[in-house]
């Protein structure tokens, strides 16, 4: 067995949850309706055949893939959607809220993709962040729309520079969390602010455990609110609060169908309302409301706020 890195505490049990990577990007083939291309299937060539094994804490319940087969750069350049990064993220209008009424101004957004948040925080707060992408590719980008970039996050001029760290999104695709987040730490003062947001295991996602976006080469580890508690008591955070974002728009017709069938009602009332049509008509009725989220009903996502000590 294993020691669980997040919570320093419990033990990694294998499941029974067994494939290979060729298993895997085959099905992203299936899913993009394209093949991958010679180069990126050559990036994987050791690794295609071996087994990987999903296993979990016995204290915190974190899910990790072992062995880490992390994605690519060319990985992600070949997957990812224009709509993986955009400006409407309910955790970006939260976050924007949260450092506001903090009154934080040196933020760095970690996995910042092009931007996207840093946008929503000079345009809601006045701040023109800082954002530290590892595709190294987009900081140019980033500096192209006017915000600050940096290199790396052992730029020895950065340390203690920051009173806030925003990480979206991110966490679950790292082989090692703990080292991003003691490199973060140093580039934190005592007393600033930590928010993280990362997909919820625990919310509907966990009933597309198949899902090729929830396995690697695209996550590497899943994690429940136990986890993220875990995360911050182990390496001494304060926890100012921890909250699960309301279903979006954009999940909508994915997501609530399956979520109402499998909701337990009686008499199997989802099955039949999905088998009458009326589940469609039901989310009908709500996209003609300018409701952005499905209010009080959970949502993809996890949101921490912490505060380094």
């Amino acid at each position: 067995m294993t020691a669980c890195p997040n919570c320093r505490r419990g033990q990694l049990h294998p499941t029974a949850t067994v494939f290979t990577l060729t298993e895997v990007l085959h099905r992203w083939e299936r899913d993009l309706r394209h093949p991958l291309t010679p180069e990126l299937w050559a990036e994987y060539a050791a690794l295609r055949d071996d087994p990987i094994t999903l296993h979990q804490c016995d204290h915190c319940h974190m899910h990790w893939f072992l062995p880490i087969v992390t994605g690519t750069e060319r990985f992600y350049f070949e997957v990812t959607q224009d709509s993986y990064y955009n400006d409407t993220k309910w955790e970006f209008r939260r976050a924007a809220g949260d450092l506001k009424r903090r009154g934080r101004a040196n933020v760095l957004d970690v996995g910042c993709g092009s931007g996207a948040f840093l946008h929503v925080l000079r345009a809601r707060n006045g701040v023109v962040g800082t954002g530290f992408e590892f595709n190294a590719s987009l900081l140019s980008t980033i500096r192209e729309r006017g915000f600050h970039a940096l290199e790396s996050l052992d730029d020895p001029a950065a340390m203690g520079r920051f009173d806030a760290v925003t990480m979206f999104q991110v966490i679950e695709h790292v082989a090692d969390p703990m080292a991003i987040m003691d490199q973060l730490d140093r580039l934190l003062v005592p007393g600033g602010t930590y928010i993280l947001a990362m997909p919820d295991m625990n919310g509907p996602i966990g009933n597309y455990r198949d899902a090729v976006t929830d396995n690697p080469p695209h996550h590497v580890s899943r994690w429940g609110r136990p986890a993220m508690l875990a995360l911050g008591k182990a390496r001494g955070y304060t926890l100012q609060y921890v909250t699960t974002e309301w279903l979006p728009r954009y999940l909508w017709r994915m997501y609530l169908p399956t979520m109402l069938v499998k909701a337990g009602l009686p008499f199997g009332l989802g099955e039949k309302l999905r088998r009458w049509g009326l589940l469609e008509a039901f989310i009908r009725i709500f996209e003609l409301t300018p409701l952005q989220e499905m209010p009080f009903v959970p949502g993809h996502s996890l949101y921490a706020v912490f505060e380094k000590r």
